[in-house]
C-alpha cells in the first residue's frame, strides 16, 4: 500500500504546485487574502487525499495472470504458432512439441512474455 500511495502523491505534486502558482498569482493580482488563498490550496490538496482510495487500483502495480496448468482449445493451427482460448479468452500460443491442428487440447506449460507455451493434452498426463 505505501508504494501506492507513495506514486500517487509524487503524481499529483505538480498539480499542486501549478495550482500553487495560480493561487498566488491571483493573490497578488487581486489582492485576495492570504487566509483565502491558503484555505483554496488546502483545500485542492485534501481533495486529491479523498480521492485516493477510489484511485488506488490505477497505482497498483498490475497483478498478471498466468494461466498455467490450465487447459485450453486450439482455435488457429499451433505451426508453432496460432490462438487457443483458455478460459473464455484468446491468446497467441506457442506448440513446445510439434504442430497442432484446431480443435485440439491442449495444456499451458509455461509462458515466453505474452505467448503461451502448451503442448497436446492427453489423459494420463498431470498437470504441473
Amino acid at each position: 500500500m505505501r508504494h501506492s500511495l507513495l506514486t500517487y502523491l509524487l503524481w499529483q505534486v505538480p498539480g499542486w504546485l501549478a495550482a500553487g502558482a495560480v493561487l498566488a498569482w491571483l493573490q497578488l493580482t487581486f489582492d485576495l487574502p492570504s487566509g483565502l488563498t491558503v484555505a483554496v490550496g488546502a483545500a485542492y490538496v485534501v481533495k486529491d487525499l479523498l480521492l485516493y482510495p477510489a484511485m488506488r487500483a490505477v497505482f497498483r502495480p498490475a497483478e498478471r495472470v498466468r494461466p498455467i496448468g490450465k487447459r485450453g482449445e486450439v482455435l488457429d493451427p499451433l505451426n508453432p504458432v496460432g490462438l487457443i482460448r483458455v478460459d473464455g479468452e484468446l491468446w497467441q500460443a506457442r506448440a513446445v512439441a510439434g504442430p497442432l491442428a484446431a480443435g485440439r487440447q491442449v495444456v499451458v506449460r509455461g509462458t515466453n512474455g505474452l505467448t503461451l507455451l502448451v503442448e497436446e493434452a492427453t489423459a494420463g498426463k498431470p498437470l504441473p
